[in-house]
């Protein structure tokens, strides 16, 4: 079973801190969703997980099953990031029951 823990994550563009101090575990067969409004870091932490150079890490840590993401090469970073399969998530929310209160 593979671990994204990401750990006390601050994110800038720019010199202005976007990210600050996100802390987030996903599993294998675990389902999350990043939702929020325009302009609250969603894209923010997807690019600096992959290592876009516009956005500068500058504390915390990304790691896959120990193995620091943010130390390695840009090129490097897809294979590892790509332990979510995208598809089979989104088969799993399309196919969910909302709750009682609406929610999944």
């Amino acid at each position: 079973m593979s671990e994204l823990a990401i750990t006390d994550l601050h994110v800038e563009i720019a010199g202005k801190e976007i990210l600050k101090g996100v802390n987030l575990q996903l599993k294998t067969g675990e389902i999350h969703a990043i939702m929020g409004p325009n302009g609250t870091g969603k894209s923010t932490l997807s690019e600096a997980i992959m290592g876009n150079p516009a956005y500068k890490v500058t504390q915390g840590s990304v790691k896959l099953d120990g193995q620091e993401l943010l130390d390695l090469p840009v090129d490097d970073r897809a294979g590892p990031a790509s332990f979510w399969p995208c598809s089979t998530r989104l088969k799993s929310l399309a196919s969910a029951t909302p709750n009682s209160s609406g929610g999944l």
